[in-house]
């Protein structure tokens, strides 16, 4: 009801939106007063502006209504001058601004402002495109659930009059670029992680002039398609694992042929519907997850259930559910499944993928 009574002022102020008639402007920024509700509260000893871009869902469209992107910006101790840093985190899907409550943890903030954007389409943005049908179909691994919840999911938003094929990485760089116009600043330095760095890139690609310098952790560039190439990527990464660990004579002893084993197991374990409960909890993100890797492998292969714990639908089920799997899918939808080659995606997928 709150979009619909959006999109109905939005069509009776028609041309107005730009300012006149009283109208406020858009795009704008709008601080949220202490006190008021927010996703944050931010971190003690620091300054921490709070408050949400306000955007057109489509730009320049009036009647397509207006989308609420939330912003935290923490104040340097001591400013020097030097640009800001715009944190773009991964997903897409994902929306904390939780890295603005723990400043501390990012040198940079002693001398430069720190901005982190919980993009259009996540949890604390308005609209938000959580689609918790298809978290609990991820859950339930059932036969065409996934497709099932996001038609679902991709009706109930028609109605309500979000128009998801406004939501996609190019439309969160046009929200960046309205937000450095709306805060005054020159230029910034973007810190990707993973997805965020695609943002990165694109912000870069379509506005060049409000870029100081990137910083890209994990890159995931326009060429990639992440969802149909990690599997394959992952399985690579293991095989790596298995082939280091059979160079080492004491690791060799321990866990011998390694992966054969292992990709073994995960072929009995898919016919069980149990293979990626137990794989998704052989992290490779730090070297101690590495270093640990052998050991979950090996007892993936011998049917040790022990050094896995809960199933990762029951230890995930929390983030599942606060992810935007709306947003992950539109964006997909826009910029990876069209150019999949689909010859590969009528092929049968090997075991691991």
């Amino acid at each position: 009801m709150k979009r619909l009574l959006t999109l109905l002022v939005a069509a009776l102020v028609g041309g107005c939106a730009g300012g006149g008639d009283g109208a406020a402007p858009v795009p704008r920024f709008e601080d949220v007063g202490a006190g008021e509700a927010f996703p944050i509260d931010g971190a003690a000893g620091f300054d921490t502006r709070r408050g949400y871009l306000i955007v057109h869902e489509r730009a320049g469209d009036p009647a397509s209504g207006e989308v609420r992107v939330p912003v935290a910006i923490v104040r340097a101790r001591t400013p020097n001058g030097a640009p800001p840093v715009v944190f773009l985190q991964g997903g897409p899907g994902v929306g904390r601004l939780d890295a603005a409550n723990y400043p501390t943890a990012y040198p940079w903030t002693t001398q430069r402002d720190f901005i982190v954007i919980g993009p259009r389409g996540t949890a604390h943005a308005d609209p938000a495109l959580p689609c918790p049908e298809y978290a609990e179909a991820l859950v339930a691994d059932a036969p065409g659930g996934l497709v099932a919840a996001a038609t679902v999911c991709r009706r109930r938003y028609g109605e309500e009059g979000i128009d998801v094929a406004s939501y996609h990485t190019a439309a969160s760089a046009r929200d960046m670029e309205d937000l450095r116009v709306a805060l005054g600043i020159d230029a910034w330095s973007l810190y990707g992680l993973s997805y965020g760095t695609r943002l990165a890139l694109t912000y870069a690609r379509d506005y060049p002039d409000g870029v100081a310098s990137m910083i890209l952790d994990s890159p995931l560039p326009h060429g990639a398609d992440y969802d149909a190439e990690s599997p394959a990527n992952f399985a690579d990464a293991l095989r790596r694992v298995a082939s280091a660990c059979a160079a080492v004579p004491a690791c060799r002893a321990a866990y011998p042929d390694l992966y054969q084993r292992f990709s073994d197991a995960v072929a009995a374990l898919k016919e069980e519907g149990a293979a990626a409960d137990r794989v998704a909890h052989i992290s490779l993100g730090a070297p101690r997850a590495v270093a640990r890797a052998p050991l979950l492998m090996d007892a993936l292969a011998r049917g040790d259930a022990g050094p896995f714990g809960p199933s990762a639908a029951a230890s995930s089920g929390t983030s599942r559910f606060t992810f935007a799997w709306g947003l992950r899918i539109s964006v997909w939808c826009a910029e990876a499944f069209p150019f999949r080659d689909r010859a590969d995606a009528r092929a049968p997928l090997d075991t691991f993928a």
